[in-house]
């Protein structure tokens, strides 16, 4: 008693230095957590003042653009009217993306799911891709099997935001003439998305750090962008509890499928009123 041999000695000053190294890790973590919600507050704070700005820039510019076809304004004012729209929608796009990966983060991403009419949602957002497609002369397919519930329980707007980022990628990467295909199909309560295109592809070894964020691979580096479109995508994906799995060849084309389980309760009258689509949920992610 009251003594201790060499070895006893050497395993408290051993324990000793594990103690201090756990409380120092523990402040450093509560440090950076704080950091954390700071940052995510400030780009939260920083990102409404700018979007104020930038959605008043975006309108007058339409509004030019309006008068433009009524009124015989000089070409170069036109000309300037959509570059500004242009560069201040792409703009307000970067400033979301930032805001919304700030959110994932800090773990304040939240689900807001709600009834919607599968075909009805499922068929706008295919419409509104084909257009963006036949800018490019490209073709979308779209299909959906009869194994797709009538209505899905989920979060509108996110899953609307993630079937964009990807068919928004297998554009800007596919060369024009060729075919991209949306197909849905669900079995045990599990929702399967499936993007094919017929792009550029993606190298074995660039699909390692294709999620990583502010990051761009392969022949990605030459697009405009800033990286966080998959990083998110894949986020959100598993956000709503689902998984996503890419798999690409070089100049043969990509593959993405999206699994999301469903839930299978069923809504009662109340739950379901009105329109079953938003299509608003939709534009906000143009």
């Amino acid at each position: 008693p009251k003594q201790l041999n060499q070895h006893q000695r050497k395993a408290l000053q051993i324990l000793s230095r594990e103690v201090i190294a756990q409380m120092e890790l523990r402040k450093n973590l509560k440090a950076l957590q704080t950091a954390s919600d700071f940052k995510t507050e400030f780009l939260s704070n920083i990102s409404h003042e700018i979007r104020t700005p930038l959605n008043a820039i975006s309108g007058f510019s339409e509004l030019l653009l309006e008068q433009s076809q009524h009124e015989a304004l000089p070409v170069n004012v036109v000309d300037y009217a959509q570059e500004i729209k242009f560069g201040s929608k792409r703009l307000l796009n970067i400033v979301n993306a930032v805001l919304d990966l700030s959110k994932i983060e800090a773990g304040k991403m939240e689900l807001s799911p709600t009834w919607l009419d599968a075909k009805k949602f499922l068929t706008q957002l295919a419409n509104m891709m084909q257009i963006r497609a036949n800018e490019k002369s490209q073709r979308l397919q779209f299909s959906i099997d009869d194994s797709i519930p009538a209505l899905l329980f989920l979060d509108e707007g996110k899953l609307g935001q993630i079937l964009i980022n990807v068919i928004n990628n297998s554009i800007k990467f596919t060369p024009e003439h060729k075919v991209i295909s949306l197909s849905v199909h669900c079995k045990d309560d599990i929702l399967t998305l499936e993007v094919v295109d017929q792009g550029i592809g993606v190298s074995k070894q660039d699909q390692e750090q294709l999620f990583n964020k502010y990051q761009q691979v392969g022949a990605n580096k030459n697009k405009e962008g800033t990286g966080l479109g998959l990083c998110i995508t894949k986020s959100l994906t598993e956000l709503m509890g689902g998984t996503l799995r890419l798999t690409s060849e070089l100049n043969i084309g990509t593959e993405v499928m999206i699994n999301i389980p469903l839930d299978t309760t069923t809504p009662a009258p109340n739950e379901v009123k009105g329109e079953l689509c938003n299509a608003d949920a939709l534009a906000h992610y143009q």
